[in-house]
């Protein structure tokens, strides 16, 4: 691990929330330090800790534009796929639900997603972070920071060995920028139409689960270190 000093972690963690409109001092972000568990500093022998941070949001919008209203994946079967490529210790999801008053949204949208953040929830070993929407525009409040926020932190503290991060958003490159800084291999999960490929390049490897066969590599200069897994559709739930 490469040491990190105080004060640059606290302007990393102050970048990336600048990144999402979020003002953070540097005494909110110590307080989130001595807030956390504490763990040894030194690497114990023992399996490897693979952490999965899933931007939850972000993967239920891209199973729905998918499966439609009307079929949820279901969320243990997701896991599955990504337990086949790496040995997942820990997964922490982040989300929020939209709220019921917003006309944009179908009605089967807001039943759709309450079953699958409910799978979601129910996971064995899954950490749900719920966050809030604003009641006006709908639009997630600090979710996304949060999410971040985590990653960096708990890599700071010697949480794990490995990293992956499931979302689409682009915006999440500086954060793993910062952990692959710390000598920790990052790799990234995609759905074929949640693909973001500055994150595919910051990764140290990447995946694209082509359900559908949704992906479509022809014009994009993708990394080597990508795999497309053009696997059968997963487990889904009839909704409605």
């Amino acid at each position: 691990m490469i040491p990190v000093g105080e004060d640059a972690y606290v302007d990393a963690m102050q970048k990336i929330a600048k990144k999402q409109g979020v003002v953070m001092t540097g005494a909110m972000i110590l307080q989130e330090i001595e807030n956390a568990p504490k763990q040894a500093k030194t690497k114990k022998k023992g399996p490897k800790r693979v952490a999965l941070y899933i931007d939850g949001s972000n993967l239920f919008g891209g199973q729905y534009e998918l499966f439609g209203p009307k079929r949820v994946v279901v969320f243990a079967s997701l896991l599955e796929a990504v337990q086949k490529h790496y040995p997942v210790t820990m997964t922490y999801c982040y989300a929020s639900f939209t709220p019921r008053s917003s006309k944009r949204k179908p009605h089967a949208f807001f039943s759709a997603e309450a079953v699958f953040y409910q799978h979601m929830r129910k996971t064995p070993d899954v950490l749900f972070y719920k966050g809030d929407r604003s009641p006006t525009s709908g639009k997630e409040k600090g979710v996304d920071v949060h999410l971040a926020i985590d990653m960096v932190t708990h890599a700071f503290l010697h949480r794990y060995d490995e990293m992956i991060i499931w979302t689409g958003d682009a915006d999440f490159v500086y954060a793993v920028e910062i952990v692959r800084r710390l000598g920790i291999p990052v790799h990234a999960v995609f759905l074929p139409n949640r693909f973001s490929l500055g994150l595919a390049y910051k990764a140290t490897d990447s995946i694209v689960f082509n359900y559908r066969h949704k992906f479509h590599k022809t014009g994009i200069l993708a990394p080597k270190s990508m795999c497309i897994d053009a696997i059968k559709d997963p487990t889904c739930k009839q909704v409605g």
